[in-house]
Parts: structure tokens; sequence; C-alpha cells
């Protein structure tokens, strides 16, 4: 169910984990960081049922993946069940 690619309901979230250290994951409307957070997850990822819990977590509508990288995805309507990986 898609939401609009606006990071507002974290349904999407999920792990993204670098193949290497320069793996550059960009971020919608900000300068490229290298796998960090971008202003709207921050703010989406500390509400419910996220709550900080795992900071590798990402929203998946936030990011613009230029390279490979492994995604994980966890249990749970908005995959917040970080100690059941889905895939």
């Amino acid at each position: 169910m898609q939401r609009g690619s606006v990071g507002t309901c974290g349904t999407c979230a999920c792990q993204v984990k670098a193949l290497n250290n320069n793996t550059v994951v960009e971020i919608k409307d900000e300068k490229p960081k290298t796998m960090q957070r971008g202003s709207v997850e921050v703010l989406r990822l500390k509400l419910a049922p996220h709550f900080n819990k795992n900071d590798k977590i990402r929203l998946a509508c936030q990011c613009i993946v230029n390279e490979d990288v492994i995604v994980e995805k966890f249990e749970g309507f908005c995959g917040h069940q970080y100690d059941k990986l889905k895939w």
C-alpha cells in the first residue's frame, strides 16, 4: 500500500546496509549523505511503532539508491518487529 512517498506512514521501513563504506543513499530534497536518515525519516521513526528502536532503519520511500545495497524487511505492518526478519 503506497501512501504517496512522503514518509508519513512508516510502512516502508527497512534496514539498508552498504556493501562497502562508500555507499551513498541519497535523501529526497536534501544533499546526498552516506547512509544517514533525512529529516523526514528522523521525525517519522521517532513515532509509533518504531520509537527509534533501531538506528539502522530507513524509510524506503525517502531513499534514492545509486549502488547495490542489502535491504532487509522485518515482520509487522510497519516492519517494526526487528527481531523477526521477513526477507
